[in-house]
């Protein structure tokens, strides 16, 4: 299979603090392939895009594709996942 983009996203309501993901999975011709969505209960921002993109990821895997570009405007999450998260982290 050629290569896929998850384009993932998340979003946490002012009042209420509860937060969701979701996003697609497109094949190299933008066609649709799946989507998804996750209620999470309350956390925060980084959390939610985070999730996110892990949610994609597995959806992804899941189905047995092995090749993906991932697509977020969060740039916090990114980094965090590039730049890797020490033992001490809450994160980890």
């Amino acid at each position: 299979m050629d290569w896929v983009k998850v384009n993932c996203d998340g979003a946490v309501t002012n009042s209420s603090g509860m937060a969701a993901c979701g996003g697609t999975i497109r094949s190299y011709d933008g066609s649709m392939l799946m989507a998804y969505a996750r209620n999470l209960g309350c956390c925060s921002i980084l959390h939610v895009e985070l999730w996110g993109i892990y949610h994609g990821l597995a959806l992804a895997k899941n189905q047995g594709i092995r090749k993906v570009i991932i697509e977020s405007d969060a740039i916090r999450a990114i980094n965090k996942i590039q730049d890797g998260v020490p033992p001490s982290s809450n994160y980890y």
